[in-house]
């Protein structure tokens, strides 16, 4: 059964999407002073009571990761290290794996409590998660009304 995605959802997946092809963008254009910008994917799921950020980091250790959340955005950031790149006898005849600086900043859908948030490093899967704060800004509140300290005018 297909679900229906709501605007705010919709658009957030287009964000997500336009800076996953930014990034790419930033990745042919290496900084050469923090050496290559390692690739980093993410997935993003969220249910009714919490949202997931799944990141790939193969081959970084947890304590080479940095997760921060600000502002309804979640941000990595690390550094993938190239143990295997001094080889002292022989050559490369390929490289194709990628190590680096890692970067990545994921705007959130919902509101989250950060403070209760967690993330857990398992097979080269980060992954993050938040508990969504329920949206109470249409729940009636009723404000009890005091009398003003002096007035007892009624």
């Amino acid at each position: 059964m297909a679900t229906r995605l709501t605007t705010i959802q919709i658009v957030g997946q287009i964000k997500s999407e336009l800076d996953r092809l930014l990034e790419s963008e930033s990745e042919l254009a290496q900084d050469l002073t923090e050496g290559p910008k390692a690739p980093t994917r993410v997935d993003v799921v969220q249910t009714e009571t919490k949202i997931c950020v799944f990141v790939e980091v193969p081959g970084v250790a947890p304590e080479d990761l940095d997760v921060t959340a600000s502002g309804g955005r979640v941000t990595v950031t690390g550094e993938k290290i190239a143990s295997d790149r001094a080889v002292k006898s022989g050559s490369f005849l390929c490289v194709e794996r990628r190590w680096g600086r890692i970067e990545r900043s994921v705007e959130l859908a919902a509101t989250v409590n950060p403070r209760q948030g967690r993330a857990v490093l398992d097979h080269g899967v980060l992954r993050i998660e938040f508990p969504v704060l329920a949206d109470q800004r249409n729940r009636p509140f009723q404000l009890q009304v005091e009398r003003a300290e002096g007035g007892d005018r009624e």
